[in-house]
């Protein structure tokens, strides 16, 4: 597996003990903390630093703290995630209806794009797909919801809690300069070489106009880096010289299909391979 998602998290120390046990078994898993509690509500900015990712559990949230308080929790825990650059998922009954019903309810349509607009990196099914009848059409359904909402959701307003942060460190400060950089030039395609998947989930945090392909060494990265916003993963080699990792990811560009002769592609990467959090390079090329 590539997470593990762990349930009912107080605090941090749920979360570490987690992960020494997982290192203890070989494991490399990512961690996601469920939030389901007021506990985990109100140590929130302890767990960040221990986490891969959150998910609201919107249901046991709205037992455990009534559920008038569900829709403002949603969006400060989606907003937190985004300010510390962490996975966040939404879950919960977002198409329940859709359990037994081959349409959702105007609410739930409103719901799934409204945790879109909040900013969520994703969004989970659960009764709809483990026990409905109509799981395909479930997904189709929600595929449709998203994109539609992708299509007007004001991605400046996501980024917006970059420009709180005074002092950046070099990584988040390329991933914000790449994702202008996008934008300015039209970019086709951003371009992340991420071997422990750090550098794009640090774009992906900043929304670009472009998608995001990320190219890593190993399997197990690119499988957790499917998880992210907008990256489409990629295996890769690695190679030491950076022009060298330019002309390969130019080449799989274009066999892929993702890019063009003549389009404008923005490359994040680290001068020294196999340095982790090391993304101190912004490279602005175009496609031969």
């Amino acid at each position: 597996m590539d997470y593990i998602a762990i349930s009912f998290v107080r605090g941090p120390e749920d979360v570490s003990v987690a992960r020494v046990l997982i290192a203890q078994h070989g494991g490399h898993q990512g961690i996601i903390a469920k939030i389901k509690r007021a506990e985990g509500v109100a140590q929130l900015d302890t767990i960040w630093a221990e986490v891969d990712g959150v998910m609201i559990a919107r249901g046991d949230l709205g037992v455990e703290m009534g559920p008038e308080a569900v829709p403002m929790l949603q969006k400060r825990i989606v907003a937190k995630a985004n300010r510390c650059r962490r996975l966040v998922i939404t879950a919960t009954q977002m198409l329940e209806s859709m359990t037994t019903a081959r349409r959702p309810t105007r609410a739930e349509a409103s719901d799934v794009a409204n945790a879109v607009f909040d900013g969520t990196d994703a969004v989970i099914l659960s009764a709809e797909t483990a026990i409905g009848a109509h799981p395909i059409e479930t997904l189709q359904v929600m595929n449709r919801i998203i994109r539609a909402a992708e299509g007007e959701v004001e991605l400046e307003v996501i980024r917006k809690w970059s420009a709180d942060m005074e002092q950046l460190p070099f990584p988040d400060a390329i991933c914000t300069a790449a994702s202008a950089a996008a934008k300015a030039i039209a970019a086709s395609v951003v371009v992340a070489f991420s071997e422990r998947g750090t550098t794009a989930r640090l774009i992906s945090k900043q929304r670009p106009t472009a998608p995001i392909v990320a190219f890593t060494p190993f399997e197990s990265v690119k499988r957790q880096m499917a998880l992210y916003w907008g990256v489409h993963p990629y295996t890769m080699a690695k190679i030491e010289h950076t022009e060298v990792r330019v002309e390969e990811a130019e080449r799989r560009l274009k066999a892929e299909g993702l890019s063009r002769a003549g389009e404008k592609i923005v490359i994040l990467s680290g001068t020294r391979v196999g340095q982790p959090s090391g993304t101190n390079l912004l490279k602005l090329h175009e496609v031969r």
